[in-house]
């Protein structure tokens, strides 16, 4: 059965994003509210070290930014690439 908390998450953050934090790293709110913060799962280069790892919403919010940056830095060679197939 699902939480309360998992409920209201599931209600209040478009499907979409879920589907993404899902997809990055099966991230979803802990069970307690006061906690602020989202669980989820790591692949790390030594797999015994794979895991579980947790984020408040400033980790959360630097990995937003980070994600928007390697888009647009994406976005930018690709054009160049357009311009340029060499660089």
């Amino acid at each position: 059965m699902n939480s309360p908390r998992y409920v209201r998450y599931r209600a209040e953050v478009p499907a979409d994003s879920r589907e993404a934090l899902e997809r990055i790293a099966s991230l979803g709110p802990t069970r307690n509210p006061l906690e602020r913060s989202a669980k989820g799962y790591v692949h790390r280069d030594d797999p015994e070290e794979d895991g579980r790892a947790y984020y408040d919403p400033e980790d959360l919010r630097v990995l937003g930014r980070a994600c928007i940056e390697l888009a647009d830095w994406l976005d930018k060679t690709a054009e160049e690439a357009k311009e340029d197939p060499t660089t």
